[in-house]
């Protein structure tokens, strides 16, 4: 169960992310057609914080799939969208991620970050196949690249927190500040939160993605120096499109067959 702060933020998030649903769709048209000629290390880093060491870039697919095509999509995906996606210059890793609480997944792509950010980069992955019309259902991707960084990172986390959201641009140095500098260290300092990858996308909306390494699904979330960690209520009335609170585990990971 929620701590109740969070269960007020979430009930606000969802009130505002209706309001603004036809806007989101015309701002990533927008944000889309802004990066169709660069690639991702030519994307400006916009006002969240600063990153050193070497850029990490990242494609991320989440979809549901329905139970029924489960087993065939596996064999499909492992047998052969897997070779084909790691056969295209600039993608390296591909990793598949499934929610604990239903058909979500996601699926998590490395790439390089000279990778040219085109025009329907996002649908690339499962844009063509059989599974396009039947079995994936409410598909959305992006491109992300990384931003921040801490925390002791696992080479192949089993567990994963995803967290996506969208912040108005006058506010958005502000949370980001906030959010490095006080939400994720008191996050990272309760039992079960191994480290966390922030990232901004390069390719549409939603504007941030934080991903955090867990050591198990239920000890991240029931803790008391969790219950009493800094909540969003401060910044609820400039965000939208939040999604969260989601516990993946990993499935598939290419570089295990390497």
């Amino acid at each position: 169960m929620l701590p109740r702060r969070y269960a007020r933020a979430r009930a606000a998030w969802a009130r505002r992310a209706r309001h603004a649903e036809t806007a989101d769709v015309a701002r990533v048209d927008k944000a889309a057609s802004r990066g169709a000629c660069c690639t991702v290390r030519d994307t400006v880093k916009r006002s969240n914080g600063e990153h050193t060491g070497d850029v990490n870039v990242i494609h991320l697919a989440v979809f549901e799939l329905e139970a029924d095509a489960e087993h065939e999509f596996t064999r499909w995906y492992e047998a052969e969208h897997v070779p084909l996606m790691l056969a295209r210059a600039g993608w390296r890793r591909m990793r598949r991620y499934r929610c604990t609480d239903g058909q979500l997944q996601l699926a998590l792509y490395d790439l390089d970050d000279a990778l040219p950010v085109v025009p329907h980069l996002s649908e690339a992955p499962f844009r063509s196949n059989r599974f396009a019309t039947r079995g994936i259902r409410n598909y959305h991707a992006r491109t992300w690249r990384e931003v921040h960084s801490a925390g002791e990172h696992l080479e192949r986390p089993e567990w994963l927190n995803a967290v996506t959201v969208d912040v108005e641009e006058v506010f958005a140095a502000t949370f980001s500040r906030w959010y490095n500098e006080v939400h994720v260290p008191e996050i990272l300092a309760c039992p079960g939160w191994r480290a966390n990858r922030r990232y901004e996308c390069v390719d549409g909306e939603p504007r941030f993605l934080a991903l955090y390494d867990l050591d198990d699904p239920v000890r991240p979330f029931n803790s008391p120096q969790w219950e009493a960690a800094v909540g969003w209520d401060e910044h609820v009335d400039h965000i939208r499109g939040f999604h969260g609170f989601r516990v993946y585990r990993l499935t598939f990971d290419s570089a295990d067959s390497s």
